[in-house]
């Protein structure tokens, strides 16, 4: 009986103990405000009314307004040799916007087997006034939700900059692509 008495004792206190860890918050921009990476290697005007994600790993930045599965803007900074692990792709230093897109297009196709993306438009655009590509695709899931998203990426010796900005092709991307491009467009770069 003791030992019954012992084990509810401790399983009490590991749930009332459990109650009293918070988990990490959203962080909620009322109005626009300048934020920077977790690894500093840039920063950004956050958009007034939309939230940061608590759990980001390695040089990211998530945001959305209304959740993930409807909108969201992904930025990150990351090693050039980590950039297509799917597809092995190695871009050489000199390598030109349209190239690095399409390198770009054909691993999200890899990483998104289950989906169907297509190319609506493609070209070219700067971050921070360097040269970048800029796809615009749609993505239908497996399970038939359809999505817009624009992505863009820019090469620098050792590092490359990505931000993808997807949401719901109904209603929502309409909304969110004008503050993610004006989002983009405030981003300020550490050396890539």
């Amino acid at each position: 009986m003791k030992g019954v008495l012992a084990r509810l004792a401790v399983a009490a206190f590991a749930v009332l103990a459990g109650g009293c860890a918070t988990a990490p918050q959203w962080e909620r921009y009322q109005a626009t405000a300048g934020i920077e990476s977790p690894e500093k290697g840039f920063t950004l005007q956050a958009p007034a009314g939309w939230r940061r994600s608590p759990v980001e790993s390695g040089d990211r930045i998530v945001l959305t307004m209304d959740g993930f599965g409807i909108q969201q803007l992904v930025l990150s900074r990351f090693d050039v040799d980590k950039a297509f692990p799917l597809t092995k792709a190695k871009p050489a230093k000199d390598v030109s916007p349209r190239e690095l897109g399409e390198l770009m297009l054909a691993e999200l196709r890899a990483s998104e087997k289950d989906s169907r993306i297509e190319l609506k438009s493609s070209g070219e655009t700067r971050i921070d006034g360097r040269p970048a590509f800029r796809l615009h695709l749609t993505e239908r899931t497996a399970r038939g939700a359809q999505y817009e998203r624009i992505v863009a990426a820019v090469r620098g010796e050792t590092k490359m900059f990505w931000t993808s900005c997807t949401a719901l092709a109904r209603y929502y991307f309409e909304r969110a692509r004008p503050v993610c491009e004006q989002t983009i467009a405030t981003v300020r770069l550490a050396p890539l």
